[in-house]
């Protein structure tokens, strides 16, 4: 049976095979593992495999046709589990997590991970390398973390974040639309966004420290953050870096923007690109598209860019692009009729 078109990242194969000695080459090339086994019959195999980046975040869709068990080796790898049909378990150590489409689990770095699935089993994972989430918790924190982030092993993650994260990676691999117009701006930040909600809804051994009421920035850092965004608004922009150039930490960051601005310092990049969208769209003197000005801008989804703009000045950016053209046609006719020789 052929993938259809709204298979999950259908157009980002890593392999869709009926050769188990293909399978195992591309376990042992990809993810290192050297333990696996199938049961079922030969002629009913068949799994697929597929693989998307966002950032440092990597997600991948795989199911396979028959019951299978595979042991993944002890390496620096948080996974995300996101069951979308059938069920499985995983095994660490003596601890043991059921996998369904019903719950979201994570599974910790650096323990050796054995996986039995159920014949169809479907699910997402969130893979993400330990040290890059530790960089993101050093952002959030404002100091250096010498010891490694470890999750705690939990199989029924019901905080809104976890919840929030399950949603919208079906929807992302679902919808060929948006991995198609992703821009590397709008992957990088959103990559970010999960790390943070990965922190904040699965706890671990920095939870406490997290939840502890940071220190506001002051009036100095606070405007040097928004210079900082003032000047960067083109391309992703990070909390972390915005919190380095201010010189606090991302939580300070949040709190004080919170403050001063009522809104956190992602939500006010988002507004900075809407004014800027809004003046390209005044000024418009030669032929553009709303879709265009959105992705200069760094809006991925033009529907979502119309909404949020809308919100922000009261009409659809269609209106304010075709009043521009209105007012550039007005003008060069004025400047024809002003370059008349009379006689």
């Amino acid at each position: 049976m052929t993938p259809g078109p709204n298979c999950p990242l259908v157009r980002f194969p890593l392999i869709d095979t009926r050769d188990a000695i293909e399978l195992a080459r591309f376990l042992a090339s990809e993810y290192g593992v050297e333990k696996f086994n199938l049961f079922g019959r030969e002629d009913e195999f068949r799994v697929r495999i597929s693989s998307l980046d966002l950032g440092r975040i990597r997600l991948v869709y795989s199911t396979c046709s028959v019951r299978s068990e595979i042991v993944f080796p002890a390496d620096d790898t948080i996974r995300l589990h996101f069951g979308m049909g059938g069920s499985g378990e995983a095994r660490l150590g003596s601890i043991r997590l059921r996998l369904s489409e019903h719950n979201a689990a994570v599974t910790p770095a650096y323990v050796e991970l054995h996986e039995r699935l159920e014949e169809s089993f479907e699910r997402l994972v969130v893979r993400v390398g330990e040290p890059v989430v530790r960089r993101k918790l050093e952002a959030i924190l404002g100091t250096e973390i010498n010891a490694p982030v470890r999750f705690e092993i939990v199989e029924d993650l019901g905080h809104p974040d976890i919840g929030m994260l399950r949603e919208f990676a079906i929807a992302i691999a679902r919808s060929q639309t948006f991995v198609a117009q992703a821009s590397p701006t709008v992957q990088a930040e959103l990559g970010q966004a999960w790390l943070l909600a990965l922190l904040c809804g699965a706890p671990h051994n920095y939870s406490a420290a997290m939840a502890a009421e940071p220190r506001a920035a002051g009036p100095r850092q606070l405007n040097n953050a928004i210079d900082y965004i003032e000047l960067n608004w083109r391309g992703p922009l990070l909390v972390e870096d915005i919190a380095a150039a201010a010189g606090v930490s991302a939580r300070s960051l949040f709190k004080s923007f919170k403050a001063a601005k009522g809104v956190s310092p992602m939500a006010y990049v988002k507004a900075i690109r809407l004014e800027k969208a809004h003046r390209m769209l005044v000024g418009a003197s030669a032929p553009t598209t709303v879709v265009a000005v959105a992705l200069a801008c760094g809006f991925h989804n033009a529907g979502h860019f119309a909404r949020d703009y809308r919100e922000a000045f009261g009409e659809p950016p269609s209106a304010t692009l075709a009043r521009a053209r209105t007012l550039m046609r007005i003008r060069s006719r004025t400047g024809e009729r002003a370059g008349m020789n009379w006689r």
